[in-house]
């Protein structure tokens, strides 16, 4: 969920159909107790957050991403737009990983 609303934040805003040029990309890291979630696209305009009216139709994106993860933030370089990443716990103090029991 996080990825979609990042990679869906870049679509909306960052990637313009006036700049048929433009690229942008997802990673995924893995490290001992966290993936983090990267979205670049080229647009220098930062991300906002802001609680979204109770009838909007949008912008509860960053609001799901900031109840979902453990960290997240907005990296630039100039001249290249800008980077937007969230870290997910893998596990909670306390707890193991969550086991597949069943599958559909």
């Amino acid at each position: 969920m996080v990825a979609n609303e990042l990679v869906t934040n870049a679509l909306r805003h960052g990637l313009t159909q006036q700049s048929p040029n433009d690229v942008g990309w997802l990673g995924l890291m893995h490290t001992a107790n966290t993936v983090t979630c990267a979205v670049k696209d080229s647009s220098s305009i930062m991300p906002t957050y802001a609680p979204a009216h109770l009838l909007a139709r949008y912008g509860r994106g960053l609001c799901v991403v900031d109840a979902l993860s453990c960290s997240w933030g907005c990296s630039t370089l100039e001249g290249t737009g800008k980077t937007v990443w969230a870290c997910l716990p893998t596990e909670h103090e306390g707890t193991k990983p969550h086991e597949v029991t069943s599958y559909l």
